[in-house]
């Protein structure tokens, strides 16, 4: 039993994935600030805390500033929370904030920015405002679980430039080009584009005509999913090409007492490579300023609700418990995005779980490479050469009793090639990278890998391909030098133009230390402790460029 227990304790935590949520508008003021001082802070939450506590990146937008400076506006509603109100958001689970509302300046700018500093120092993520415009639309990029997720925010039309002078530090204020560009800045260096719009006219279920409009156009720039509010009520949910727009989400802790202004919704979904899985919408009604997962006829009138304003939107949701899996025509319970995007002149190149694709720039497909039916692209990389780019992709077939690829494919002007294929029949290959160990300015191909079939497939092994042209020479297999490990990168360390290989590795402790490793040109030598006492299983959730070595 015990070497059983080390044995799970020792495996990847692969397949990279994110667990998923997001609400609408929450304000800590008002009736709300009356029922905490009745209660506590954790009141309002108290009905939907053990849910929004089940995931690992949960957004909200926040309608107030939480600061005790500033000055107010004299806005006929006019917002402040005491700083200690917000700790009943954290403590339900919410980590993600936007800030892009017009009630995050209703006590001026002073109160705006104490907001984001004041979030940011409990470690959790703040965006959509700053002392100017570059800030507020600067994109917040969360490393997480080998995913990288970046969330975009703004205030949209019919408020933007109307709520607050752009000159001022306050929330974003965009354009849709300057959104367009914001996204295509980040777009080949993420997994996931979120893009958080604060738009609509209150009170009004079917978005208006400049939703939809901004909305399509963000999806073909390259947005993954769009989540509105502001009407304080439930607006269409749409599924256009293969993303999902919530158009408004409601309110969720908000004081309002009409029926159509209770009525609410979160939405959950896993992101995962190359792909969005197990997208729902949960009804939620709001009872005494409290939101709860609607049961029984409340669930029901909700979720008829929901169908009836999307029903012209290509959605399309299935009842099953107390939530509407979200899906299209197609009936699919995923949405496959790329796995990776980069862009040679003139072209753009997708790798997508089933297929390799090139588009000129007006986005007519230029060349299609498919895979066979039952193999699908778990990982991949690449490098840039003068014939164009190499891509290296981790290949697995629907077997179980067969091993997986690793595929090089030539990529340039002329189109897609494929080039060479390794089936290793040993191992299942779970990550790959480049990194240029031995300073030869060529890098290295490195595969994270565990054998199968055996009960020693939980230990993890890193495989080292040097390349040359179309061939591969594999060059190194685990050794006892390098103990073991849940996880790895490469980073040059020591500013030496030489890549040093990160492998975080469990202690006995129950936790994870960051080791750092050098290349002596036939194995790797163990050379410094970075950090102790990490909690996750992911080299992703630290911040490297922050870690420290340990005496």
């Amino acid at each position: 039993m015990l070497a059983l227990a080390l044995i799970i304790f020792l495996q990847n935590p692969t397949p990279a994935r994110i667990s998923f949520c997001a609400v609408g508008d929450i304000l800590l003021d008002r009736g709300i600030r009356t029922s905490i001082n009745a209660e506590n802070v954790d009141h309002p939450f108290a009905k939907i805390t053990h849910f929004t506590n089940q995931f690992e990146l949960a957004f909200c937008n926040l309608e107030c500033p939480v600061s005790a400076i500033g000055k107010s506006t004299g806005k006929i509603y006019c917002f402040r929370a005491d700083t200690n109100f917000f700790s009943g958001v954290q403590n339900a689970g919410f980590n993600v904030i936007s800030l892009a509302n017009n009630h995050i300046i209703d006590w001026g700018e002073q109160a705006c920015l104490d907001t984001r500093r004041f979030i940011e120092k409990k470690e959790l993520f703040a965006f959509g405002a700053g002392k100017d415009q570059t800030e507020a639309l600067q994109p917040l990029i969360v490393n997480k679980n080998g995913l990288r997720v970046a969330f975009l925010g703004s205030v949209g039309a019919p408020l933007k430039n109307v709520i607050w002078p752009i000159t001022k530090s306050g929330p974003g204020q965009a354009t849709l080009a300057q959104l367009i560009e914001r996204i295509d800045l980040v777009r080949n260096h993420v997994d996931y584009i979120v893009v958080s719009m604060h738009w609509g006219t209150e009170y009004e279920h079917i978005p208006r005509s400049h939703q939809i409009t901004w909305a399509h156009a963000l999806i073909d720039a390259g947005a993954d999913l769009i989540i509105g509010h502001h009407p304080h009520v439930l607006q269409s949910i749409e599924i256009y090409k293969n993303r999902i727009i919530l158009y408004s989400l409601g309110n969720f802790v908000f004081d309002q007492r009409k029926l159509y202004q209770r009525q609410s919704g979160i939405f959950s979904c896993i992101f995962k490579k190359g792909r969005i899985d197990s997208a729902c919408f949960h009804p939620v009604m709001i009872n005494d300023f409290q939101p709860a997962i609607a049961q029984d006829t409340l669930f029901e009138v909700i979720a008829e609700k929901v169908n009836a304003i999307s029903d012209e939107y290509n959605a399309v949701f299935i009842k099953k418990n107390n939530q509407l899996f979200i899906t299209d025509s197609g009936c699919a319970l995923y949405f496959d995005v790329p796995i990776m995007r980069t862009k040679i002149p003139g072209l753009t190149i997708l790798v997508n779980r089933s297929s390799v694709e090139m588009y000129d720039s007006c986005g007519l497909l230029h060349d299609r490479l498919i895979l066979q039916l039952d193999q699908e692209i778990q990982d991949c990389c690449y490098t840039e050469d003068s014939a164009g780019i190499r891509l290296f992709a981790l290949i697995r077939g629907a077997d179980p009793q067969c091993g997986d690829f690793l595929g090089q494919f030539r990529i340039n002007a002329q189109g897609i090639t494929p080039e060479y294929c390794i089936e290793n029949m040993k191992y299942r290959f779970w990550k790959i990278l480049t990194a240029d160990i031995d300073c030869d300015s060529v890098p290295e191909i490195c595969i994270g890998a565990h054998k199968k079939g055996t009960l020693e497939s939980s230990v993890n092994t890193l495989i080292l391909y040097r390349w040359s042209g179309a061939n591969f020479h594999q060059m190194y297999t685990s050794s006892k030098k390098l103990g073991p490990f849940v996880d790895f990168l490469f980073k040059d360390i020591d500013n030496d133009g030489l890549d040093d290989l990160i492998s975080l590795e469990p202690c006995s402790t129950g936790t994870y230390e960051a080791t750092v490793y050098q290349w002596l040109g036939f194995d790797f030598m163990k050379y410094r402790v970075m950090i102790t006492g990490l909690k996750q299983a992911w080299l992703s959730n630290c911040d490297v460029k922050r870690l420290v070595f340990t005496q």
